[in-house]
């Protein structure tokens, strides 16, 4: 082998070691964005209860950061690592080379097969020259990127990739089930980790549904009402019955007392008044008594 193929040689393998090195510090710089994004993306919907709007733009922001990861953080450093930047490392790494690795590398390149004699010699000693210092300990390939890196950089990547991929398939906590949402979506088989109940105003409901009404005229309205809802929420109606005859039967005896005391069509009034209002209190008797009484606590037929 001559030295001109020699030297070549050393200029691959630096290429492939700046190569290694690059590839590993760029999987591990998509490994730790896309386990960070998560993380931040996570923190970020578990404030809002993972709302089923956020997700998707959730997980657009978490695609563009990957690819963004992806493109500057590997594709591009691998693009720029020709040979004429590879040899550009060296000569910035061993100043011993002198600027001979540049010169042999680009007489190299541009003269490329076809060269005259005097030409061949040259690059010939040329790279004689210079394989004194490539063949030294200190210029060896493994100098520009140690091994003690490449295994950090193998570590940090399995770590992140490792935590990341057992958040997504255990799901510990918030953090995991907002990872297994980012990754793949939701499922049918998880349950939401949030279930929000929203009963507004259901202490005030209870209180009006144990009020009975003022006038009569609203008995059929909401009274009616109020005795439906007792029976759809289970509950005894029998309170809000007793509730309403006490209402009623002082009303019931004003009335009474007034047709006694009128004549002509206020007379008429009032006894349509009284009749009305014996005829609900006669109503609420009848359905406390009977099976109208709704809830758990009603009478039996």
């Amino acid at each position: 082998m001559s030295k001109r193929q020699q030297l070549n040689l050393y200029i691959r393998q630096v290429q492939q070691r700046l190569r290694l090195g690059a590839s590993l510090r760029g999987v591990a710089i998509v490994t730790l964005a896309a386990l960070v994004a998560t993380i931040i993306l996570t923190l970020i919907l578990n404030v809002y209860a993972f709302p089923a709007g956020g997700l998707a733009p959730a997980r657009l922001v978490l695609l563009a950061i990957l690819v963004a990861a992806v493109c500057f953080g590997l594709a591009v450093p691998l693009w720029r690592l020709n040979v004429r930047r590879s040899v550009g490392r060296v000569e910035t790494a061993f100043p011993e080379f002198q600027q001979r690795l540049v010169t042999f590398s680009e007489k190299e390149n541009s003269t490329g097969n076809s060269l005259e004699p005097q030409s061949e010699i040259f690059l010939e000693l040329l790279a004689a020259d210079t394989l004194k210092v490539a063949d030294s300990d200190r210029a060896r390939p493994e100098g520009l990127v140690p091994g003690r890196r490449l295994v950090w950089l193998l570590g940090a990547g399995i770590v992140c990739a490792g935590v990341l991929v057992w958040m997504i398939a255990a799901r510990p906590g918030f953090m995991g089930y907002g990872a297994s949402l980012l990754w793949t979506g939701p499922r049918n088989d998880v349950p939401p980790i949030y279930q929000i109940v929203v009963a507004p105003g259901d202490a005030a409901v209870r209180r009006w549904l144990d009020e009975p009404v003022d006038h009569v005229r609203d008995v059929r309205s909401m009274l009616l009402l109020k005795l439906a809802l007792l029976d759809r929420r289970q509950r005894d109606s029998r309170p809000l019955i007793e509730a309403q005859r006490r209402r009623l039967v002082p009303v019931m005896a004003a009335l009474d007392r007034a047709r006694r005391a009128t004549d002509g069509f206020e007379r008429v009034l009032a006894e349509w008044r009284f009749t009305s209002s014996h005829a609900t209190v006669e109503f609420l008797d009848s359905i406390e008594r009977g099976a109208g009484a709704t809830g758990p606590g009603a009478p039996a037929r």
